[in-house]
């Protein structure tokens, strides 16, 4: 078996486990054989099967994965401890009581092992070999206090970065109780700051392990596959993680950063969207949605994208300049139209946006909207000598050439240098017959 087939054999028990606490006992199947088919010999998958089998209330079948777990990975105790529990439930008490013993001679250290052994001794009339193993499960229970006490004290050591002695308290934490998830999960945390991300992996495993549904332990596991470059395993983990918790922006984030590296950028921009839609002021994510619907030519979408950032918030210039470069690149004037009327319908005094409007009114020859706008624009910069030539270019497009004559000459007392301004002169007199003047015009554009 290779390394990327294990991971992904582990990555798919994981998501088996899940499916199995969250009661989606088909789809849990559906992952085991997807596992099988890489592998058919691979006793985790086995033990999750024999459990979600167990859920289902078919026993036979958890009986026969259970037996096909442990005849290839003989140290698994909870699956000893699951074959006892099936075995008591059809009433085979000797193998029941067989299959916790053999739990127990692996990990002593479990209440539940002993609790569930007093039961079938209990069943069977051994009443003094009950109270012994009720006893002891007493016993180690009155040590969880001991475990959440070192838990406790470990985590305020790892706020105060005493890592070794908070590392040394969750392995106390640990040996009073075996199954502490959040023992396991800040182990991972404390060696993962000492930079050894392969033990933070383990640690972390074991507590999904223990736990598959610690959304939080997914995603940090999530972190660490992207940083050593696993990236395949890091989407796993990601996913996990957002299947448990739908409503945590950083997953999504995570994953869309690693499918847009990867090129898939039409599954990267779905997460990005899915961030905004949850926090929607993640202004790194907004540039990259827009950046990724330019880059596969989406351009309506990333104007929509710019639009919205900008109304949360408009002071961030690069959605601004953004907006008009991709407004800039709209084909289809009427659609662009659209888009500069209800940006001004928003900032009805944005020279930018009436100065862009108005030149794509001019090019669709929409002469009354067109001249409408540039008087707006006059109005907000009346010694713009542009706006008053444009504006008279425009009414000498309409055949209002006299109005079209005293903008022309607003725009050459503004600017007397500007050329064509003379020249648009010339063509206004010249359509008024009024040709000594125009060629006075037309001389001054030379």
């Amino acid at each position: 078996m290779t390394k990327q087939q294990q991971k992904s054999l582990c990555e798919l028990n994981k998501k088996a486990e899940l499916y199995l606490t969250q009661g989606k006992l088909e789809e849990a199947i559906l992952v085991c054989n997807q596992a099988l088919e890489i592998e058919p010999n691979f006793p985790p998958i086995y033990k999750t099967l024999g459990n979600i089998f167990h859920k289902m209330g078919e026993i036979d079948k958890a009986k026969e994965w259970y037996l096909k777990a442990i005849n290839q990975q003989p140290e698994l105790a909870e699956v000893y401890a699951n074959l006892g529990s099936l075995y008591a439930q059809e009433k085979k008490w000797q193998l029941a009581i067989k299959s916790y013993q053999e739990a127990i001679s692996i990990k002593a250290n479990v209440p539940g092992f002993y609790r569930n052994l007093g039961k079938i001794w209990q069943q069977i009339g051994k009443i003094e070999l009950a109270r012994e193993c009720q006893e002891k499960a007493l016993s180690l229970e009155a040590q969880y206090p001991q475990a959440s006490e070192y838990l406790k004290s470990g985590k305020n050591l790892l706020e105060n970065e005493e890592i070794e002695e908070a590392i040394a308290h969750f392995q106390q934490a640990i040996k009073f109780h075996p199954y502490l998830a959040s023992a396991y999960q800040n182990l991972g945390d404390a060696v993962a700051k000492q930079g050894e991300l392969t033990e933070a992996i383990n640690y972390y495993q074991t507590a999904i392990q223990i736990q598959p549904n610690l959304w939080a332990v997914h995603h940090k596991l999530g972190k660490i596959f992207q940083e050593i470059g696993e990236l395949d395993a890091a989407i796993s983990s990601f996913q996990l993680s957002i299947e448990i918790n739908s409503n945590f922006p950083w997953s999504y984030k995570k994953l869309a950063d690693i499918l847009q590296a990867k090129g898939e950028l039409e599954s990267a921009e779905k997460y990005y969207q899915k961030v905004i839609d949850l926090k929607f002021d993640v202004w790194e994510v907004h540039r990259k949605l827009v950046k990724i619907q330019q880059q596969t030519g989406n351009l309506d979408r990333a104007i929509s994208s710019c639009k919205r950032a900008i109304k949360i918030n408009p002071t961030l210039n690069w959605f601004y300049r953004r907006l008009e470069e991709n407004l800039s690149k709209l084909e289809q004037h009427d659609l662009a139209i659209n888009y500069y009327r209800s940006l001004l319908e928003a900032e009805p005094n944005n020279i930018k946006w009436l100065q862009a409007l108005g030149q794509r009114l001019v090019k669709i020859q929409e002469w009354d909207e067109a001249i409408i706008v540039y008087r707006r624009a006059i109005k907000l910069e009346a010694n713009n000598h542009l706006f008053h030539s444009k504006l008279a270019d425009t009414l000498q497009q309409k055949g209002l050439l006299d109005e079209a004559f005293a903008s022309y000459q607003k725009a050459i007392e503004i600017n007397p240098k500007f050329s064509w301004s003379y020249y648009n002169l010339g063509e206004t007199l010249r359509k008024l017959t009024k040709w000594d003047e125009a060629i006075i015009a037309y001389r001054r554009a030379i």
